[in-house]
C-alpha cells in the first residue's frame, strides 16, 4: 500500500477550490505541488463515492424526475413573463420618449 501525502480533509478542499471557481485545477496543482491527474484521480474517486452514496428508492427518483421536469416548466414560464415584460417596458418607453 502506498502512503498518502495529503489528508482526505485536504483533498476535498482542494477539490472544493477548483468547483468554486476560486482556483483553476493548474492553479490549486502548482500552489500545493502536484501534478493535474492527482487532481482528476481525487475528483473521479470522491465523484464515484458521492454517487454511490445514494439510497434513493426508486420511487424516490421517479418522485424527483417529476418534481424537476415541473420545475423546469415554472422557469420556462417565467422565463417568458420576463421577456413579455421587457417588451412591455421598451414599447413604453418608446412612445414616453416619442411624445416629448
Amino acid at each position: 500500500m502506498t502512503q498518502t501525502r495529503f489528508s482526505e480533509e485536504f483533498k476535498l478542499q482542494v477539490l472544493s477550490e477548483v468547483s468554486s471557481g476560486r482556483k483553476t485545477i493548474a492553479q490549486v496543482c502548482r500552489e500545493y505541488g502536484f501534478t493535474d491527474q492527482t487532481f482528476y484521480n481525487w475528483r473521479n474517486r470522491y465523484m464515484a463515492a458521492a454517487g454511490s452514496a445514494s439510497n434513493a428508492s426508486p420511487d424516490e427518483v421517479e418522485q424527483l424526475k417529476k418534481e424537476n421536469d415541473m420545475l423546469k416548466v415554472m422557469v420556462g414560464d417565467l422565463s417568458l413573463q420576463i421577456m413579455q415584460l421587457q417588451q412591455t417596458l421598451t414599447q413604453l418607453q418608446t412612445r414616453e420618449l416619442q411624445a416629448r
